[in-house]
């Protein structure tokens, strides 16, 4: 369930930033901003939590995890997920409302805004490309085996 809520903030925030207007005044694209920064509080962050707890206890509790490949790649790819998370899209979303709202220095102009968001973009795809890898190997669980030398 919890991966449900991951995917959907992660959709939802894709879909939030392309109804971005770049040749809008700052104030609505801060109202915008806003409500991606309280998607990401209420919704990204609590089901990044309990899908990489959920995920680490099934594999202590589970002994036959402990020597699944396939769950510690699963395990990895969680770490990664939010290292990824926090710093690419809670961090940087959280940066350019600061900007916007000119909490953070000087405000942001129209230009600056743009790469911003552009790269936003490109982190909430990966990150999305990353939940879709763990769901496909929590299906799939993959046999890891070494390979065979021929003699």
């Amino acid at each position: 369930m919890s991966t449900i809520g991951l995917s959907a903030a992660i959709l939802v925030s894709i879909l939030v930033l392309h109804n971005l207007d770049f040749l809008a005044t700052l104030t609505s694209n801060l109202n915008i901003f806003k409500i991606l920064v309280h998607i990401n509080s209420w919704v990204l962050l609590p089901s990044l939590i309990c899908v990489v707890i959920s995920g680490l206890i099934s594999i202590a509790v589970h002994t036959p995890f402990h020597n699944a490949g396939w769950a510690w790649l699963k395990a990895a790819l969680g770490l990664v997920l939010i290292e990824g998370t926090l710093i690419s899209i809670i961090g940087k979303t959280k940066l350019i409302y600061q900007q916007i709202a000119g909490i953070d220095g000087e405000p942001l102009n129209q230009i600056t805004l743009t790469q911003h968001s552009g790269g936003l973009k490109i982190a909430l795809w990966v990150i999305l490309a990353l939940i879709v890898a763990n769901i496909i190997l929590g299906i799939w669980r993959p046999k890891f085996r070494p390979a065979k030398i021929k003699r």
